[in-house]
């Protein structure tokens, strides 16, 4: 739903595309305490597609890009903001820390690798977003990296 799907055309040597390109914090440990999950890596993916210049989405637009209600997203955003990934203002406005960026760029790179393999094998698929955030999710930092 939304652009959640969306995947940029770089696609990996190993599903028949160039490679995509490195980035400085690859090999960085961790950036975060907490283990994320699926659907905590699906929202920081989609605020990092959703932000503005100033780093800030409305909760009304990621409750809209995901298809679900904003009391559902503001009960995600405190989970994130207790991990120290977002930061919430005023009138529902929402920003990724230095720390949350880092790692929503991170899982973006994942997760657009990922989608591209898997779309080649199951472009008619709907549900290939939620299953590809799942296996980011079981990953290391190291094997992320690696993506």
């Amino acid at each position: 739903k939304g652009i959640f799907r969306m995947k940029t055309s770089n696609k990996p040597a190993a599903c028949g595309g160039g490679k995509l390109p490195a980035s400085q914090n690859d090999n960085k440990p961790a950036s975060h305490n907490n283990k994320l999950s699926g659907s905590h890596i699906r929202y920081l993916i989609t605020m990092h597609r959703l932000k503005n210049a100033d780093n800030t989405v409305r909760c009304v637009d990621i409750a809209q890009s995901l298809g679900i209600s904003k009391p559902s997203v503001h009960s995600m955003i405190k989970l994130l903001s207790n991990m120290e990934l977002v930061q919430k203002e005023n009138y529902g406005v929402v920003y990724l820390t230095e720390k949350g960026l880092e790692t929503a760029e991170r899982y973006s790179r994942g997760y657009d690798f990922m989608l591209g393999c898997l779309d080649e094998v199951l472009p008619d698929e709907n549900s290939i977003s939620s299953s590809v955030c799942m296996l980011l999710s079981s990953l290391t930092e190291e094997k992320l990296s690696l993506l």
